[in-house]
């Protein structure tokens, strides 16, 4: 199989446990529980690190357990770099799965023309200026 096939299929693996998590726990599987914003293997928890910053701030307070887990994914994204939110995070298949349906659905109709503005990349309607 390509690197792309084993890429979207651990992507849609990965979104499939999220969807299926919840009735295994109920069922008494409870070695993975948790959501996308903290999720807990065995005795490891991994935390997104905003949210971390944002329950700190609400309750004036370091809770060292969500520390950890949040270095640990900061850890994780600094050595593996985009690894994972290209295979793992399933917000990245919900981006690429809107990209690819919203440029089926709305293709592009003129032509345009990219020009370089302060150093970042535009895109202009060559038509709707020329009006």
């Amino acid at each position: 199989m390509k690197i792309h096939t084993w890429r979207r299929v651990i992507q849609i693996g990965v979104a499939a446990l999220f969807i299926i998590l919840p009735i295994l726990n109920q069922a008494g599987f409870n070695f993975i529980w948790g959501n996308f914003l903290n999720i807990h293997v065995s005795c490891l928890t991994f935390s997104d690190p905003l949210a971390v910053f944002q329950v700190i701030l609400k309750n004036h307070y370091l809770p060292i357990g969500l520390l950890i887990g949040a270095g640990m994914v900061l850890a994780i994204s600094f050595f593996m770099g985009t690894i994972f939110c290209s295979w793992i995070c399933p917000f990245g298949l919900l981006s690429e799965l809107v990209n690819y349906f919203s440029s089926r659905m709305w293709p592009k109709k003129f032509s345009k023309r990219k020009i370089e503005t302060r150093g970042f990349a535009v895109t202009v309607d060559v038509k709707q200026v020329v009006a």
